[in-house]
């Protein structure tokens, strides 16, 4: 019975494994620094958020505030892995930053002279589907023309 056990438990923890390595490979979005050369499509338009309202974290009564404004920091990171969920929900094989925005939050704590900053990422992008000739030698290719934000929010000069 015990080794009946197991092997269900192995061989779920196998077809588990198995679901998370593909779902890893369907999220490889590109993001694009320059448009493709050719006929690509503009699937959808997206955008998310990382970091949350302070109001909305916890009840202000009962946590300090270093841990609702920790509960509520945005992440960079967060936003732009959220961006390549979305593509990939929609189909798309890339993305195209065309709105950035840090915006941060001064925070003044009553205990102290300290003050801590909150920050909020704001992305807007361009879900593509790239055209068949497209291969991956010809993207991001600097002679065309650039998309608006780099991945990592700069400017694309």
């Amino acid at each position: 019975m015990l080794r009946k056990y197991l092997m269900v438990l192995s061989l779920l923890f196998f077809t588990a494994c198995s679901s998370l390595q593909n779902n890893q490979t369907k999220t490889k979005i590109i993001a694009l620094s320059h448009y493709p050369n050719c006929d690509y499509k503009v699937i959808d338009t997206i955008k998310v958020r990382s970091g949350k309202e302070l109001n909305n974290v916890y009840n202000q009564s009962n946590s300090p505030l270093s841990m609702r404004v920790s509960s509520a920091q945005g992440n960079k990171e967060s936003a732009i892995q959220e961006l390549k969920i979305k593509a990939v929900k929609l189909g798309a094989d890339a993305i195209a930053v065309i709105a950035y925005k840090n915006d941060q939050k001064l925070i003044s704590t009553n205990m102290s002279a300290q003050a801590i900053i909150l920050n909020h990422y704001y992305y807007t992008a361009q879900a593509i589907h790239m055209c068949n000739e497209a291969s991956t030698d010809s993207i991001n290719i600097v002679k065309r023309k650039p998309v608006k934000y780099l991945i990592d929010g700069s400017y694309n000069l």
